[in-house]
């Protein structure tokens, strides 16, 4: 839903035992909230997920207020959950994007967790003086268009003096051009700040901690802290206990002020940042396998892997942390044409990107439909496509049982090469695995997990089988299973002996709702709209799907397609899912859609992206 320009919104979570979601909005204005309540025995609770606040114009009020009632006393918690903070580009007033304050008692949990908030002077301001306040402040994407002014603090934590044994976790986070990147100042007796894994550049000054009561004890680790003008890390008084080291300078004035320790595994080299506002590092950066493990920021799995990164990505190189909000993957997506000079006969050879794919990769693709300036489905939309090593390099080919029908010139294709955020694999069917129509998976992470949500490709390699069909995946009460598409009439093909799929299996720990999701509709549709964080107004995302029999056992015998239109009901452009053969997707379909998290980040860190044009 969107507001209208200049609209506001106010909420109010107050009363006994109140709880608000909130989810999904674009609001052209602010936001105002009060929670709490003088009842120690009442708890409130608020969620904002899915977001976006582009105000016009700004004054001294945040974009986002949060504050507690006065006279609260009760249990109460924020969570502000992958949402957009999009500020004008300058501005003379001197406050937060983003400020929560628990003021007056109670309990209190204040929650920033993957947004990116993009400021016109400060960024997230959060005051508490509960005490045994809960803080954090993780996977978040907080900066400036512009360059830093000295007033400003990319993250600002005050702990109030009646706020003792609060604890601030501080993980995974980039914080870029501000005056400070974060400055913490304990008023209180036994604040605690954990600030792990965070890459922070392109400030005045990088780390500022401020005693001013008690000490402020906690763990300053696995951080990049590049290119401040002025001090890297500074304790700013004596009575700063935190522990320091396993940190990576680079190209500040001074490393370390006021007496900030030396770590003894501290690292001075060349982050080797992918650009200005990208954060990413990319070989040979001195951040790479050089962190402890020790120091990895403590989540809660609900499976052994390994604590992911800013991306939500679990990748390692050598078994040892990286430096910085960032694990370095090479896992990347990618746009292939079909032209001329790569398409021959059925098929069209991917030009590689700029790194080498092997034939072990197992490759996922999806195809471009119809978009906004291209209203007819492209040629051939609704053939059954997959991928084939032809010895030296992977290609794109239309199913038959022989030589087939032409690919057409201009077809335009999404590649993902996943090598390590999630499970990827060749499944072949076999004897013993074929019933009918389908072939039946066994692999950890999809046995007797209904909630998975893998993703299929068709390939011709290793057996050399051709399996022409629609398809999609099903589970069976313990299995999830491969089959081909029931069609409008007839018999769904038997699934052939030797027929071979690449599986990608999201990572668990993050699906459903971050990079992968089911998505449902009760109404028959030509265009399946999507709505998702990092699809909405991000025109150069690169979106997977594959249909779902589950969970209400429909089909949809077509090859399908993606492409961006425009939504009838608000106006704005879109990704979408749609047949090939042109015909609606039934009532009650389901899809599994995955999105490449690392090429979202990309595509909304570039500027020109801003308005949508790809």
């Amino acid at each position: 839903m969107r507001f209208a320009a200049g609209r506001n919104l106010l909420l109010t979570a107050v009363g006994a035992d109140t709880a608000i979601s909130v989810e999904n909005l674009w609001i052209s204005g602010r936001l105002d909230a009060t929670i709490g309540s003088a009842n120690a025995g009442h708890s409130q609770s608020l969620v904002l997920q899915g977001l976006r606040l582009t105000p016009a114009t700004i004054d001294a009020t945040p974009t986002v207020r949060i504050r507690a009632a006065a006279g609260t006393q009760s249990t109460h918690a924020v969570t502000l959950y992958q949402s957009h903070v999009l500020e004008p580009a300058t501005s003379a007033v001197a406050r937060a994007a983003v400020r929560m304050e628990s003021f007056y008692g109670g309990s209190a949990t204040l929650s920033l967790q993957e947004n990116q908030i993009m400021a016109a002077s400060g960024g997230v301001a959060l005051i508490a003086d509960s005490p045994g306040a809960s803080l954090y402040v993780q996977r978040n994407r907080i900066g400036r268009f512009r360059p830093a002014t000295p007033t400003s603090a990319g993250l600002f934590i005050d702990m109030a003096p009646t706020a003792p044994g609060s604890i601030a976790r501080v993980h995974r986070n980039q914080i870029f051009r501000f005056g400070v990147g974060t400055q913490a100042i304990a008023r209180n007796a036994g604040f605690e700040l954990n600030l792990l894994n965070n890459s922070i550049a392109r400030n005045q000054n990088g780390i500022v901690l401020t005693r001013e009561g008690s000490a402020l004890g906690g763990r300053i680790a696995n951080n990049i802290v590049a290119f401040q003008s002025a001090c890297g890390l500074d304790y700013q008084s004596s009575g700063v206990s935190a522990t320091a080291d396993y940190n990576l300078y680079h190209d500040n004035l001074a490393n370390r002020c006021s007496g900030a320790p030396t770590g003894a595994h501290d690292v001075l080299g060349n982050p080797g940042f992918v650009g200005g506002q990208d954060l990413r590092i990319l070989p040979p950066s001195a951040a790479i396998n050089a962190g402890n493990n020790a120091d990895q920021p403590a989540i809660v799995i609900v499976v052994p892997i390994a604590t992911p990164d800013y991306d939500s990505r679990s990748g390692r190189s050598g078994g040892i942390a990286d430096i910085g909000a960032h694990e370095y993957s090479a896992d990347a997506s990618f746009i292939h044409q079909g032209s001329a000079a790569n398409t021959s006969g059925n098929l069209t050879t991917i030009a590689p990107p700029p790194f080498p794919l092997f034939s072990f990769d197992a490759l996922q693709f999806s195809s471009y439909g119809r978009e906004a300036w291209m209203p007819a489905l492209p040629p051939a939309a609704d053939a059954h496509l997959g991928l084939w090593w032809d010895g030296s390099a992977w290609t794109i080919f239309r199913q038959t049982t022989g030589l087939g029908p032409a690919m057409p010139l201009g077809r335009r294709f999404q590649v993902l090469l996943d090598l390590d955020s999630n499970v990827s694999y060749v499944h072949s069917a076999t004897a013993t695995d074929i019933s009918g129509n389908s072939t039946r998976l066994d692999r950890s992470g999809l046995n007797a997990t209904p909630s998975a949500l893998p993703i299929v490709s068709q390939r011709y390699n290793p057996n050399d089988v051709f399996n022409n069909s629609s398809i999609g995946v099903w589970y069976d009460g313990s299995r999830w299973r491969i089959f081909n598409q029931q069609p409008t009439l007839g018999l769904p093909p038997a699934m052939p002996e030797g027929a071979s799929f690449n599986v990608l299996v999201p990572n668990p720990l993050f699906a459903t709702g971050h990079h992968a999701f089911r998505s449902e509709l009760a109404i028959a549709t030509f265009s399946r709209f999507l709505d998702h964080p990092l699809l909405n107004d991000t025109a150069c995302a690169h979106p997977f799907v594959t249909a779902s029999y589950n969970p209400n056992n429909v089909y949809v015998p077509s090859a399908l397609v993606i492409g961006r239109n425009v939504r009838a009901d608000d106006g704005r452009t879109a990704w979408f899912i749609e047949r090939g053969d042109g015909a609606q997707i039934p009532a009650d379909a389901a899809f599994h859609v995955y999105v490449d998290p690392q090429q979202s980040r990309r595509c909304r860190e570039e500027l020109v992206f801003a308005d949508e044009f790809d």
